[in-house]
């Protein structure tokens, strides 16, 4: 008799029980991981000048224009990288930003796409808006991924020790892609602004043409 007492009380405890949990709403916010020790902080820093629109690569045997093949090498990109948080920076003359940094890649990506292409190439404004959004966040590594198809033509250089010097405080590695059909030669590439940048901060600069 003393054990099916027992289970009255239990039973009749269960559904308090449920109903506090219920009231603390447990939940994991959007966008958050459940392991925030995982993955590293990237900030996509993409040129979308009016030159982005040229129509010089080819996907699927198809020739598209730089935007839509960066958009699409991003989107893989992305895809591969679930445990990392990842932020989108677009810039012309100025910088823009399109998503903080976030697990919730789809918002991201859908907004790049939403993005329009400007005039001018602000690549040293990019990078330090770009270290400015990662240096207020998590204890994560920090880096700056810069693809862009053209010389600096707005704001400082983006070797410029004032540039190079504030994701260095930030602790943010800067890597740069040089994109389009022209490429630096070797000879030069050492000596090109993307790659001073880079290896200023313990990063590395690429050139891609398809």
């Amino acid at each position: 008799r003393r054990g099916r007492g027992a289970a009255r009380i239990a039973f009749a405890l269960l559904p308090i029980a449920l109903l506090i949990i219920a009231l603390a709403r447990p939940r994991i916010p959007r966008g958050e991981s459940p392991d925030p020790s995982k993955g590293i902080d990237i900030m996509l820093t993409l040129d979308f000048s009016r030159s982005m629109a040229e129509e010089d690569f080819r996907l699927d045997r198809r020739r598209v224009s730089r935007r839509k093949a960066l958009e699409e090498v991003t989107t893989k990109f992305v895809a591969g990288r679930p445990n990392d948080r990842i932020g989108i920076v677009c810039f012309a003359r100025t910088p823009f930003l399109v998503s903080p940094l976030t697990l919730d890649h789809n918002y991201a990506l859908t907004a790049l796409r939403e993005t329009e292409l400007a005039t001018g190439t602000g690549i040293g404004w990019a990078l330090l808006a770009s270290a400015n959004f990662l240096k207020k966040d998590s204890d994560r590594s920090r880096v700056i991924i810069l693809i862009t198809d053209g010389e600096n033509s707005a704001g400082p250089r983006p070797n410029d020790p004032g540039v190079v010097n504030a994701a260095i405080r930030a602790k943010v590695k800067i890597y740069t892609v040089l994109i389009g059909p022209e490429t630096v030669p070797p000879s030069s590439a050492a000596n090109h602004d993307l790659s001073k940048a880079a290896r200023a901060t313990g990063g590395q600069f690429f050139q891609a043409r398809d």
